[in-house]
């Protein structure tokens, strides 16, 4: 092996050396910095008319942010405050019916509905069902215990993913531009090609937003709301519930019929109308809104720019939030569509070049 060779090795070696190292220092912050990427794409074109008018990329970088955690941190304070007190709230009451063994009223008019409700109250009552409930809600209340002081004691990290993701930001907000032209000129592709995989990674963002994670919100608050004006326990609770299993998407049918299931039920056992009534409102509220919302919101906020086939949303979304956390929810989708591009991509470039040497030939 003659000097030059051997200069290669050890340059490759030391490059491959210093790769990993670089990988092993952001791999922490990766989440973060993933999330800045993600939100400056979707609140670039707001920067760009703000630049527009007021010529001071800085600036107008500082201010967006700030408006930005103003936006998102004010109401999302409101509401994990309400979310905790409901969850609480929640808790505790199920705990205490459970244990009391009177889920269902004891006063009620002689019916099927009533027998059945009176024969749950029964096994509830019996001692060895009250130990199962017992160590279920102590091994619930360790959990709780356990998650709290868990994140109790990640409140450092959080805080400097947060900086690490207000960083980034800025950043990729004022060089948004070159960062994008940095990234095409790494990929060993024609412009065509670079601007195409551009296109699927901006409409996968929007799509996944404003597609799920908007209408998904739009579902939960409409829930929210629902529950809160028919008079159910914990609206705040129940509607973020709606809003994950819309996201996911597996249905938020799956808290509204149980919800008014049971209330027909309790209004059928205790002969009182006014819970009947709500029940069967919460039935028709369900189905014709607050499942029904996103065939109306989804092609008015996707229009014909996002075209993602659903399955992948589903995987994408499940995976992401298995790798990532929350932002997941863009990043997982991302990934997949990514990938089918470069699939795209190189069918076509194998097309070409056997037309090319069929040609030749």
């Amino acid at each position: 092996m003659d000097i030059k060779h051997l200069k290669f090795y050890i340059l490759l070696m030391l490059g491959i050396f210093i790769l990993y190292l670089s990988y092993k220092l952001v791999a922490p912050f990766l989440v973060p910095i993933l999330a800045a990427i993600i939100i400056a794409f979707l609140v670039y074109p707001i920067y760009t008319r703000m630049n527009k008018r007021f010529k001071h990329k800085t600036i107008n970088g500082i201010v967006l942010i700030i408006i930005l955690l103003l936006i998102v941190g004010i109401p999302l304070g409101f509401v994990l405050n309400a979310l905790v007190k409901d969850v609480f709230v929640t808790y505790v009451t199920v705990k205490q019916n459970l244990l009391s063994g009177e889920i269902f009223p004891t006063a009620c008019e002689k019916s099927f509905f009533c027998d059945m409700s009176q024969e749950v109250n029964k096994y509830l009552e019996k001692p060895e069902t009250r130990y199962y409930i017992q160590e279920m809600g102590n091994k619930v209340q360790t959990y709780l215990l356990t998650y709290g002081s868990n994140f109790l004691f990640s409140i450092p990290a959080r805080i400097i993913d947060i900086f690490i993701f207000i960083i980034f930001l800025f950043y990729f907000l004022r060089d948004g531009s070159r960062f994008v032209e940095f990234t095409k000129k790494l990929l060993p592709l024609d412009k065509r090609h670079q601007d195409h995989l551009y296109k699927k990674t901006q409409d996968t963002i929007y799509g996944v937003l404003y597609g799920q994670f908007l209408t998904a919100f739009v579902q939960g608050a409409i829930g929210a709301i629902v529950f809160y004006i028919l008079g159910i326990s914990a609206p705040i609770f129940w509607g973020v519930v709606m809003m994950f299993v819309s996201i996911v998407p597996i249905g938020t049918w799956i808290v509204w019929l149980p919800a008014s299931l049971s209330l027909v039920f309790e209004g059928i056992a205790t002969g009182n109308n006014v819970i009947i009534w709500k029940g069967g409102i919460l039935i028709l509220l369900g189905v014709f809104i607050i499942s029904t919302v996103d065939n109306f919101i989804k092609p008015f906020l996707i229009g014909t720019k996002a075209k993602i086939h659903t399955a992948i949303i589903i995987i994408g979304i499940f995976g992401g939030l298995k790798l990532f956390g929350l932002i997941g929810i863009f990043i997982g989708p991302l990934i997949l569509t990514l990938m089918l591009a470069f699939f795209e991509i190189y069918k076509e470039t194998g097309i070409r070049e056997k037309k090319k040497k069929s040609r030749s030939k």
